[in-house]
């Protein structure tokens, strides 16, 4: 295996899944029909929280490669983790069909009957790791300190929320926290220019103490908002390069660390002030474009069960992705401005069961 596939392999191994993902997924369109590829980004989106990408990925890796019993397997454990029981039995019943005698099949379908209704502790990617064969070297935390469990959890999870929670009471300290101060005998205005946004010199203190607010506590979503509104103003460009320095910082989110998501209708009522925000909607693929390079649909927002329809919203994916035409789906996106119309940059997408749900 050499190239890219190779390093993703090493990195795989070493279980820095994080940087797999960042390695491969640029190449999705060079690789498209390795299952190599698509098991190494699977599989690693699986063990970061990326419940959507780990389906999608793996589901591509089964088409590939359907005698694969490990892809039936990492699907079992997503389906447990999205609360989807009965698709979880399929898979496992599937692999016991082809291996009466497979060990990760029979735990699986064990745990489910000693615990009908599992618990979200009982679902912890940690605790299902047993569920999947092991990659080639003992990946289970080995609990020598606590530090070690708790690092290893929030990096399987990526679950920043969950870093502000386990932090000591006390002020916040996020990287980039720093930057975030204003003088205050400063004054935060201009008085000369055309702005989308005009704030006195305390409505700008007011906005950007929130946004230093939201920053520290990793409402990331709710600060970028905020930034828009500080960069659209007439607040002085003092204050507006402290506002895209914490840009800087903001993380992208994926399905199981997304929070405060915006409407279509906020976003459609003011689209700069949601510019570079994340949103999650649900609604039915239309009009679907495959190239070499990307893929592209018009999004019908809030159709996914073919009663209300939001809106239009183009949107794009870098990545390949199993898509059918007037099937519903959920959107993870960020909101990006064309001219003065909304466009969504694909970042995960998760498929709907019948009716929408």
């Amino acid at each position: 295996m050499a190239g890219d596939l190779g390093r993703a392999a090493r990195l795989f191994r070493r279980q820095r899944y994080s940087e797999v993902i960042r390695l491969l997924e640029p190449e999705i369109f060079q690789y498209r029909e390795s299952f190599q590829f698509y098991h190494f980004l699977g599989m690693s989106c699986l063990r970061t929280g990326d419940l959507a990408g780990a389906f999608s990925y793996l589901k591509r890796a089964g088409q590939i490669r359907p005698e694969d019993l490990n892809i039936s397997l990492a699907l079992a454990v997503i389906y447990l983790r999205r609360g989807e029981t009965g698709e979880a039995i399929e898979q496992w019943l599937e692999v016991q069909d082809n291996d009466p005698a497979n060990k990760y099949a029979r735990r699986g379908l064990n745990f489910l009957k000693n615990n009908p209704d599992p618990t979200a502790d009982s679902l912890e990617m940690r605790k299902l790791e047993r569920f999947i064969p092991s990659q080639g070297r003992l990946e289970r935390v080995i609990p020598l300190i606590a530090v070690s469990i708790v690092a290893a959890a929030l990096l399987a999870f990526g679950a920043s929320y969950a870093v502000t929670k386990l932090r000591a009471p006390g002020a916040p300290t996020r990287e980039g926290l720093d930057q975030a101060t204003l003088q205050s005998s400063a004054t935060l205005t201009q008085t000369t220019g055309q702005y989308r946004y005009v704030l006195t010199n305390n409505e700008i203190r007011a906005v950007f103490n929130r946004l230093r607010d939201e920053f520290a506590h990793y409402k990331d979503n709710l600060a970028q908002r905020d930034i828009n509104r500080l960069i659209g103003s007439n607040a002085s460009e003092t204050v507006k390069e402290k506002a895209r320095t914490l840009q800087s910082y903001l993380r992208t989110p994926n399905f199981a660390t997304f929070k405060d998501s915006f409407s279509y209708k906020q976003v459609s009522s003011d689209p700069f002030l949601y510019q570079s925000c994340f949103v999650d909607w649900k609604g039915m693929v239309s009009n679907l474009k495959i190239t070499s390079q990307k893929i592209s649909f018009d999004f019908l927002v809030g159709y996914h069960n073919e009663q209300v329809l939001e809106g239009i919203v183009p949107v794009y994916l870098d990545f390949a992705a199993d898509l059918r035409a007037s099937t519903p789906f959920e959107v993870l996106g960020q909101v990006k401005l064309n001219g003065n119309h909304i466009e969504l940059k694909g970042i995960s997408i998760h498929q709907l069961m019948p009716g929408g749900g």
